[in-house]
């Protein structure tokens, strides 16, 4: 049965999650900690207390696998329980190929980090923990998240992986698979809209390239509600790369069309702000 580490490309990656893994079952007290963030993940359904207890403990798993090795113990657990998430697409009847599809974000997130910080390992769990409830899939060009509107009503909120040309046909077959997906999967929640919060909404990116553009296209697609106007904190390292800071632009050589916008709004003390956007189903 294939477990996390059989959908990582990373080799590097998975021999520090296959070390971890024999840390945690050699180490009382870290297989003692795994079971409890499993049982507050899954039985408890409390993902702040994931968080929390993965954060209070980080001194104690750096001690026990060395500083390096910390950066994969959230991943060895996820490996290790990974039929806790099977089980899910299971009950749900969720195809093999849309998880092994949904858990290539962690490849992505891994090469982010090692640009980051120079070492392989994984970071945002906080973001990787709803690939690993069934409540983020990946289908097809774009991922979606079993969310909410603001009023409160189902929706399925669009995230765009950082992982290639944003083609305009390719996202509308994913959102017209992801409706069927909601219905087929999810007939209880009776999704009503699609949602997007998100800086390629906003009126600068609209400043910067030409209206046939793939982005201004799939923007076009969402009808804007006037909620946002925040910012997102990594749009600089999707642009530049994620060795890059925003503050030191300058030293920066800006080839694309989006790359030399972003300059521009930079040398007018400007940045991108996001804004929300629908579409009803």
């Amino acid at each position: 049965m294939k477990t996390l580490t059989d959908y990582l490309t990373n080799d590097v990656l998975k021999k520090k999650i296959n070390q971890a893994q024999v840390k945690i079952n050699s180490t009382a007290k870290l297989q003692s900690l795994a079971t409890d963030l499993i049982h507050l993940l899954y039985d408890k359904n409390d993902q702040d207390g994931f968080l929390r207890m993965l954060g209070e403990n980080r001194e104690i798993i750096s001690r026990a696998l060395g500083a390096d090795a910390a950066d994969c113990f959230a991943a060895a657990v996820f490996d290790k329980h990974f039929d806790r998430l099977r089980d899910i697409y299971t009950r749900r009847n969720i195809p093999e190929t849309i998880l092994a599809a949904t858990m290539q974000d962690f490849n992505l997130w891994a090469d982010c980090y090692a640009a980051q910080h120079g070492r392989v390992g994984i970071g945002d769990t906080d973001w990787l923990i709803s690939h690993m409830t069934g409540e983020l899939f990946q289908l097809g060009r774009l991922q979606f998240m079993m969310n909410e509107t603001h009023d409160g009503a189902p929706a399925l909120d669009i995230h765009i992986p950082a992982s290639g040309k944003l083609d305009i046909d390719a996202c509308k077959r994913s959102m017209e698979w992801a409706v069927q997906f909601a219905k087929s999967h999810f007939p209880e929640r009776n999704y009503k809209a699609l949602t997007l919060s998100c800086w390629l909404l906003g009126d600068e990116i609209k400043e910067i390239l030409p209206p046939e553009s793939n982005i201004l296209q799939f923007a076009a697609l969402f009808t804007r509600t006037g909620e946002g106007g925040g910012t997102h904190p990594v749009i600089y390292q999707f642009l530049f790369g994620f060795d890059k800071h925003k503050t030191d632009f300058a030293q920066h050589i800006a080839q694309t069309t989006l790359q030399k916008g972003a300059h521009r709004l930079l040398r007018e003390n400007r940045w991108f702000t996001e804004q929300f956007g629908v579409i009803l189903i």
